[in-house]
């Protein structure tokens, strides 16, 4: 969900996801905008940022390089060939070409092995796309192999190809692949292209290329230019980096305390509710998370109570916390959970005199650990626990000197 919600709909979301969560024992989370942004940082993410959240961050397109003589390449290959298909003006060809081998040279001058891998990648995907329109027209070419629309057509539709991962590009560039290829002599515009291109002996358009680079003395300075230009790309995106963590870190650290108190205070009541609370009525937290029951402070509570009331107290804000993804430990410890419940309870204390009540508790840990709670831990020590977590004992104490282990520290004898 690309927002934050408000107080009072993240607080029904939170009550929703936790009993349903119990429920089924599923845990039910929300990626609101903060998650998402987190997310698409990621590097796994990279891709989906760079196609469908262009922006302050969006990676700049190449430079498209300018020859401002192409009279140099009328003897190519590609030139031929599209003269051979009819075509009798070729100068933006031939400057598209240009731009296409002079980033293709920029980038392996910089050694940018990403960048020339995603330029071979393009050059195949351009390939494939002109076998397919080729194979579609040839049966029908005129008696001089021409076929009507085919070099208006691949070109359109490679100006509009997606481009390759690694390199964000111009319609110039991709238009100019296309005329690559034919000079390369893996396409065509007749029927017979293969014949025109085993024939043609004019000079290799890359050549002369390399030549008027060679003679152009601003060019080195254009390839710093493009060094400058991805330093400051990569400070952009540092920037807008800094910018969402920030975001981030604040909307972590100022959540709203009113809906934090309330959705602790709804979960105390829950627990307090599960573990079986003698008599439970009006179960909260005040602002101060001071917890209260029966209408009364927990200060006025039994013996018995205040264990119960400690355990829910702890494990709300345990859970809570987890479910949020808020900071908290992973690991809680519980020592002596059945103290003045059950058999240990006062004698002046029988509402928490139930065994039950110790059951109840290990029931909602186990539930929500195995639901909501997947990844928290609970290690609980106890004198006597029930029977039904005996497959979740680690470690028993004897407390006995000649029957080990004695305990948690081997050599501390009373």
């Amino acid at each position: 969900m690309p927002c934050i919600l408000p107080p009072d709909e993240q607080q029904w979301f939170d009550r929703w996801a936790a009993r349903e969560g119990r429920k089924h024992a599923v845990k039910i989370t929300m990626w609101n905008g903060v998650e998402l942004r987190r997310q698409l940082m990621q590097p796994d993410a990279a891709n989906v940022y760079r196609i469908h959240f262009t922006g302050n961050g969006a990676q700049p397109a190449e430079q498209v390089r300018m020859l401002a003589d192409v009279s140099g390449l009328g003897d190519a290959l590609f030139v031929r060939q599209l003269e051979e298909a009819g075509n009798v003006e070729t100068d933006a060809a031939r400057g598209l070409f240009f731009a296409a081998e002079a980033l293709a040279r920029d980038l392996a001058s910089a050694g940018n092995e990403v960048g020339v891998n995603a330029l071979n990648e393009l050059h195949l995907d351009v390939q494939s796309l002109w076998e397919q329109h080729f194979n579609a027209r040839v049966a029908a070419a005129d008696d001089e192999g021409r076929m009507q629309g085919l070099v208006d057509q691949v070109l359109l539709e490679a100006g509009q190809w997606c481009d390759p991962e690694g390199l964000k590009l111009r319609p110039a560039h991709s238009k100019g692949v296309v005329h690559r290829l034919v000079e390369d002599a893996r396409a065509g515009w007749v029927r017979h292209w293969r014949h025109i291109a085993a024939a043609h002996q004019g000079p290799a358009a890359s050549d002369t290329i390399a030549a008027q680079l060679e003679a152009d003395p601003s060019a080195g300075l254009r390839l710093w230019e493009r060094v400058q230009q991805a330093e400051d790309n990569a400070d952009r995106l540092e920037g807008h980096a800094k910018r969402l963590r920030a975001e981030r870190r604040e909307s972590a650290a100022r959540p709203d305390r009113a809906a934090v108190i309330r959705r602790l205070s709804h979960r105390f009541g829950e627990v307090l509710s599960d573990l079986g609370y003698p008599k439970l009525s009006d179960p909260r937290l005040d602002n101060n998370l001071m917890p209260h029951v029966r209408g009364l402070p927990y200060t006025a509570a039994s013996s018995g109570g205040l264990v119960l009331i400690s355990l829910a107290w702890y494990l709300a804000i345990w859970e809570v916390a987890h479910e949020q993804d808020g900071r908290r430990p992973g690991l809680l410890i519980i020592d002596s959970p059945q103290k003045n419940l059950g058999h240990s309870a006062d004698p002046d204390d029988p509402d928490f005199a139930d065994t039950g009540l110790v059951e109840n508790f290990y029931r909602h840990v186990k539930q929500w650990l195995a639901g909501p709670g997947v990844g928290a831990q609970l290690v609980v020590v106890d004198n006597s626990p029930p029977e039904a977590v005996a497959g979740d004992i680690v470690v028993r104490y004897t407390r006995s000197r000649t029957l080990p282990p004695y305990g948690l520290i081997d050599d501390a004898f009373d």
